[in-house]
């Protein structure tokens, strides 16, 4: 699916915004296509952009000092990629397309035009960072050594769900592509135990895993699992 320029006001991220932003906006970017698991940015780019998730997915990883990856968040259309107030760097993290997709790629002077010229676009970028500092948050309490990882799974599903879910007739979809691989790097455990958990929770009822698609299939199940005392997951 090709992403138009025309289409940015059915974006959450647009939505409030003046048409005359918007119009500013067109003018003055560039769409960007790129193939799943392609690099968007890492630590050592030089940011002068501000990138907007336009079609496809995205996640953000950091890479620890013993060389394991950590996927820390997702990012579908309407998405902000990037803090915009940052500097040149693009901090910590790394950037991979997670399917084939496309990106509204903003010079860093004209968003910031915008948003002094609109006060609804700075509203909608506070926003998005207060979801994306919740979604931070859960991460960190979810990787808590002592929970069960079968409760981090189950949290970590839910968390997902909540956030990008879509109803089924099996129940509710997370329409990202989430290989064992992927799971296994986001709760930072091996992937054999990632496989392990994922196929245990789908024997019991909870999931149905189609490919890389994940539908979980009995929710209130998934949150009775959770309830482990002084664990918050939401």
């Amino acid at each position: 699916m090709s992403a138009r320029k025309e289409d940015l006001s059915l974006l959450p991220l647009f939505r409030p915004c003046r048409e005359s932003t918007l119009q500013f906006i067109r003018n003055n970017s560039q769409i960007l296509s790129f193939r799943p698991r392609e690099s968007l940015f890492h630590p050592d780019s030089v940011m002068d952009a501000v990138f907007v998730q336009l079609t496809g997915s995205s996640f953000r990883y950091a890479v620890t000092r013993q060389g394991q990856r950590r996927v820390f968040d997702f990012s579908v259309p309407g998405d902000l990629l990037n803090a915009p107030f940052q500097g040149e760097k693009a901090s910590f993290a790394h950037c991979e397309m997670l399917e084939a997709g496309q990106v509204l790629s903003i010079p860093k002077e004209v968003f910031a035009q915008a948003l002094q010229e609109d006060f609804a676009l700075v509203e909608a970028v506070l926003a998005q960072q207060q979801q994306t500092q919740r979604r931070m948050e859960h991460r960190l309490r979810n990787g808590v050594s002592s929970l069960h990882g079968r409760v981090r799974m189950a949290s970590e599903l839910l968390e997902l769900a909540e956030e990008f879910g879509v109803k089924t007739g099996r129940g509710i979809q997370i329409p990202l592509p989430l290989t064992v691989t992927l799971l296994a790097d986001l709760l930072g455990m091996p992937r054999e135990t990632a496989s392990r958990l994922r196929k245990g929770l789908a024997e019991d009822g909870f999931l149905w895993v189609e490919g890389r698609r994940i539908t979980l299939t009995d929710v209130d199940a998934l949150e009775r699992l959770c309830q482990v005392p002084g664990y918050h997951p939401g």
